[in-house]
C-alpha cells in the first residue's frame, strides 16, 4: 500500500491583505511558492493552495444587563468575492458577486508555473475568468454547492447552512466561535499541468509558482440566510421554512400572567421546528428585542445574546411542542418583567444585529503538496490555454473577427465583456476554421446544436470532464427552488481540427441585447515537457 506524505510550504512573501485598498490596508497581491528540488516525486492533481482568511470584527453595538459582562458576539457570515469591484476594492456589489463560485481559482488574475531543469511550463492569464466560466461546465450544482473548502456556499432547498467561518451551536449551551476559513485552490484548477500526479522534483528540479491573487475583491457578508444578500434582520422577517405558513422567524410567542408571572429572561419562538437544525439561531448571537405591550408600562427595546437552546418538547401544551425556547445572558435584570394581572401581555419580536467588519486578515498562504512514493515519468503530456483579448465597441450587436489559432490547439473557449462572469445575451453565433465551417447552419444558443459544441469541445480536452450543461450560477442567500436564484451564464465553446501550424478562426456573434467591453478567446494548446 503507498504512503502520501502532506508536506507545507510557505509563500515567499508575507503581509497579504483581503478588501478594499485604503491607506491602511496596502495592496499585496503577489506570492510565489516552491517545492524544492531533489525533495520527491509529486501528485500535482492532489496539491494545493491553502489561504487562510480571519475576518476580524469591532465589538459594535453594546450588549446591556449581561451575566457575563461581554457584549461580545460570534458572526454568522461567510467571504465572497465582489466581481463588480475594480482593482481598489470599489464599485458595487453586483448580481455575480452573490453567486456559488464554481471554483475558487476565481480568486487569481494570471499564474506561472516553472521547473527549474526545463523552463517554463505554463501561464495563464485571466484565469479568474477562465476556470470561472469553465467551473459552470466542469461541476455540477451539487458539487459547487458541497465545497466546504471555497467562498460560500447556498442554501439547500429550505434547510439553512451555517456560514465556513464560525462554529455555531444551536441546541444547548456549549460556546460558539468565530474560527479562521481556509480557501483551497487546486493546482489543476489553475494549470492543466497540475492534473500530473508524478512530478519528479529530481528530473524536474524545483517547481515554482508565481501567482497574481485578485484579495481586494474579497468582501465578507452578514448572515448567510438573510434574503436581501445578507442584510441586517433580513433572516429574522423570513417565515419559518420560507413558506408563509409559519410565523416569521422573530415572532416570539406572547407573555402573560400564565407564562410570566415572575419575570423571565426565556422567550419561546412563535414558529415550531421539526427540528434544532431549522431554526436561524445560535448561542453568542447578538439580536435586538422589540416590545409590544397591553396594560404594562413600555419597554424600551434592547440589545440582548444568547445563552442557550432548548427544543420544547413533551410540553403540557401541545401546541407548544417542537417550538424552541431563547436563554438570554442577562444578570439580575430580568428581560421582561413579571405580569401578574390577567389583561397583561408582552409580544416580543427579535430582530439580528448586523456585525461591525473591521478588516479581512490572511492569516497564512502556503503550498500544500501531496508526496507519493517512487519515481515520476521522464516526460509528460499537457495542454495549456493561450489566451488572445479583443474588445467590442460601445453599442454592439453583431461582429465578425479573425483570430489567429496557436499551433496543436484542440478547443476553443470565448467569454464575452464581463469583469469575470460571461453572461451576454447571444442569439446566434458561426465559425470557420480556415475557411471551413464547423457547422451546416448559424449555431442558436441554448440549441442543442450549441450544446453539441461544447461537448465535442470537452472531448478534446485532457483531463477534464463536463459535468452540467444548465450553464447557470446559483446566488447564495436564495432557496435552490427559487428562480429568481438562477444567474445565467453564457459562452462559446467548440472544438479546434489539430494542426502542427496556425489556424485561422472566423468567428461571427449576433447579440440580442448591445454589449461593449473586452472579449477573451482562450485556446487550449497540447504540450509536452
Amino acid at each position: 500500500m503507498s504512503v502520501e506524505n502532506y508536506v507545507r510550504y510557505s509563500s515567499k512573501q508575507g503581509g497579504f491583505r483581503a478588501g478594499a485598498v485604503t491607506a491602511t490596508n496596502a495592496k499585496v497581491n503577489l506570492v510565489d511558492m516552491e517545492l524544492p528540488a531533489n525533495s520527491g516525486t509529486y501528485d500535482l492533481s492532489q496539491t494545493y493552495v491553502d489561504i487562510v482568511f480571519r475576518p476580524n470584527f469591532a465589538v459594535g453595538t453594546a450588549v446591556p444587563n449581561t451575566a457575563s459582562l461581554s457584549s461580545v458576539s460570534v458572526h454568522d457570515g461567510h467571504l465572497y468575492y465582489n466581481e463588480d469591484a475594480t482593482s481598489v476594492g470599489g464599485g458595487g456589489d453586483g448580481d455575480y458577486s452573490k453567486v456559488v463560485h464554481p471554483s475558487t481559482a476565481i480568486l487569481v488574475k494570471t499564474a506561472h508555473m516553472v521547473s527549474s531543469l526545463k523552463g517554463r511550463i505554463s501561464t495563464v492569464r485571466n484565469c479568474n475568468v477562465l476556470r470561472a466560466n469553465l467551473g459552470v461546465y466542469e461541476k455540477d450544482y451539487s458539487g459547487r454547492n458541497d465545497d466546504h473548502t471555497g467562498l460560500s456556499h447556498s442554501r439547500q432547498e429550505l434547510e439553512f447552512v451555517n456560514g465556513n467561518l464560525a462554529e455555531l451551536c444551536g441546541k444547548g449551551d456549549d460556546p460558539s466561535e468565530d474560527k479562521p476559513h481556509g480557501v483551497k485552490i487546486m493546482l489543476k484548477d489553475v494549470f492543466n499541468f497540475g492534473s500530473i500526479t508524478d512530478y519528479d522534483s529530481a528530473k524536474y528540479g524545483a517547481l515554482q509558482i508565481h501567482m497574481e491573487l485578485d484579495l481586494q475583491k474579497i468582501g465578507w457578508r452578514d448572515s448567510s440566510l438573510g434574503t436581501a444578500g445578507g442584510a441586517g434582520g433580513a433572516v429574522m422577517l423570513r417565515n419559518a421554512y420560507g413558506n408563509g405558513a409559519e410565523p416569521v422567524m422573530g415572532l416570539m410567542s406572547v407573555l402573560n400572567q400564565a407564562n410570566c408571572g415572575t419575570g423571565t429572561n426565556t422567550l419561546r419562538t412563535a414558529a415550531r421546528y421539526d427540528s434544532m437544525s431549522d431554526h436561524p439561531y445560535y448561542v453568542g448571537q447578538k439580536l435586538s428585542c422589540a416590545f409590544a405591550v397591553a396594560n404594562v408600562n413600555p419597554i424600551a427595546a434592547t440589545v440582548v445574546k444568547i445563552k442557550s437552546l432548548t427544543h420544547v418538547s413533551g410540553d403540557a401544551t401541545q401546541t407548544e411542542d417542537m417550538k424552541v425556547d431563547i436563554e438570554f445572558d442577562r444578570d439580575a435584570t430580568l428581560l421582561v418583567p413579571a405580569l401578574t394581572a390577567g389583561n397583561q401581555t408582552v409580544t416580543v419580536t427579535i430582530s439580528s444585529v448586523a456585525s461591525t467588519l473591521d478588516s479581512i486578515a490572511v492569516d497564512r498562504i502556503e503550498l500544500v503538496a501531496t508526496q507519493v512514493p517512487g519515481e515520476g515519468a521522464g516526460q509528460h503530456s499537457y495542454s495549456e490555454f493561450v489566451s488572445q483579448e479583443d474588445s467590442l465597441a460601445a453599442n454592439t450587436l453583431s461582429f465578425d473577427r479573425t483570430y489567429i489559432i496557436p499551433p496543436n490547439s484542440v478547443s476553443c473557449l470565448v467569454t464575452f465583456p464581463s469583469p469575470v462572469y460571461s453572461h451576454d445575451a447571444i442569439s446566434s453565433y458561426r465559425i470557420a476554421i480556415d475557411n471551413e465551417q464547423l457547422t451546416t447552419r448559424d449555431v442558436v444558443a441554448d440549441s442543442s446544436l450549441h450544446r453539441d459544441l461544447i461537448k465535442k469541445a470537452f472531448a478534446n480536452i485532457p483531463n477534464m470532464q463536463l459535468n452540467d450543461l444548465n450553464e447557470f450560477v446559483v446566488t447564495e442567500d436564495l432557496a435552490s427552488n427559487n428562480l429568481g436564484g438562477y444567474k445565467p451564464i453564457k459562452c462559446l465553446m467548440f472544438p479546434v481540427p489539430l494542426s502542427s501550424q496556425q489556424q485561422m478562426l472566423d468567428l461571427g456573434v449576433e447579440l440580442s441585447s448591445a454589449a461593449s467591453g473586452k472579449i477573451n478567446i482562450f485556446f487550449q494548446q497540447l504540450k509536452s515537457i
